[in-house]
């Protein structure tokens, strides 16, 4: 390939054919030192300059501003001493070819990583989440603990530290529960047949109010959701705080919140029923209608 031969042609220089001093004079000599020096000063110069205006720009994290701070300043430094170079006698042409075929190898190799810490920095930019927010990423629900170079890391609802690479996060959807300050939970709640259902839904929705971990804005709702089997099932919603313990502190007190209720109102919870239908199996003896019991079957 092109590259290849770029490369053996430059390993096949030596290095009397990089340097020739012999036209070299002092004047030469001052002004690589000079342009040497002046790099170096501007490139310190320019790295405060960005780190001093970056910040101001919106939505540009500190992290960002350092690193583009610090590869401006080490790019005119490195410019003006290549440039240097050339008044010493070194032909930087073969030079040049070199650091962009090790560029070119390097950005291959380090690819992946690179495209990560990018991700990263938009990451940081955008800021579609927070240390301490708690998301769903893909599969994955947890708090937010650290955004690094290469990845995101969540703490998990059973406490397991997982690191997420930053293109996953970034090319993946991604669900903030944080954004909102609460999540909204829904309940089965079923009350026996022939049991008065706009009474049941009064009691049930006056249960909730005031209850600890859950948040009476909006108001808890029940609604009538379907005719089962033993009864009928009213869909209980309610919201509560983003994080995994505040969903389950919040259904552990509406559940005995509603119970308490039922029983002091005489509401009865339905359980799974059957009808049996019993007869003599003699082939002779007629069916007769008092020959059937119904019995009711606790499951």
């Amino acid at each position: 390939s092109a590259a290849e031969s770029l490369l053996m042609s430059a390993a096949a220089l030596s290095i009397d054919d990089l340097i020739d001093v012999s036209t070299v004079t002092a004047l030469d000599v001052g002004i690589a030192i000079g342009l040497l020096a002046l790099g170096l000063v501007l490139g310190r110069a320019l790295r405060k300059a960005v780190l001093t205006k970056m910040p101001f720009i919106d939505e540009v994290p500190d992290r960002a501003a350092v690193m583009v701070a610090r590869v401006t300043g080490y790019s005119i430094t490195f410019i003006f001493a290549v440039y240097a170079m050339s008044f010493l006698g070194v032909d930087t042409g073969p030079i040049f070819v070199l650091i962009l075929l090790v560029l070119v190898v390097a950005f291959l190799s380090l690819k992946p990583l690179l495209e990560n810490l990018a991700a990263g920095l938009l990451l940081q930019a955008r800021s579609p989440f927070e240390a301490g927010d708690v998301v769903t990423i893909g599969d994955l629900s947890g708090t937010v603990a650290e955004v690094d170079a290469r990845t995101t890391i969540i703490v998990t609802p059973v406490g397991d530290e997982v690191r997420i690479p930053n293109t996953h996060v970034l090319g993946g959807p991604l669900i903030n529960h944080s954004t909102e300050g609460a999540r909204r939970s829904s309940l089965a709640v079923g009350v026996a047949y022939g049991t008065d259902v706009s009474r049941a839904r009064t009691v049930i929705e006056d249960a909730l109010i005031d209850l600890d971990h859950v948040l009476s804005g909006p108001r808890p709702q029940a609604g009538l959701a379907s005719f089962d089997e033993s009864g009928i099932t009213f869909e209980v919603r309610y919201r509560h705080g983003p994080g995994d313990d505040d969903r389950f502190k919040a259904r552990d007190l509406v559940v005995e919140a509603i119970d308490r209720a039922f029983k002091a109102n005489h509401i009865a919870i339905p359980f799974p029923q059957r009808d049996v239908w019993m007869r003599d199996p003699s082939p002779t003896r007629a069916l007769r209608p008092d020959a059937h019991e119904q019995v009711g079957d606790h499951e």
